[in-house]
């Protein structure tokens, strides 16, 4: 079993079935399946996150 690896701050792994995924915070799934663990890292080396959107300012109460 091949061991994961982190690059461009994401994690890439190996499913059971042999599938690579790219993997983000929280474990969630970003992108694959790949069908070769060099793939994944090609596309993690260029993944950029976007942005969070910017919270909503509240008006102070009087």
């Amino acid at each position: 079993m091949a061991t994961d690896k982190t690059v461009n701050g994401y994690l890439i792994r190996a499913d059971a079935d042999g599938t690579w995924w790219i993997i983000g915070i929280g474990d969630e799934k970003v992108a694959g399946p790949f069908t070769d663990e060099r793939q994944a890292v090609e596309v993690a080396a260029v993944l950029q996150d976007l942005p969070t959107h910017p919270s909503r300012k509240k008006k102070p109460r009087a």
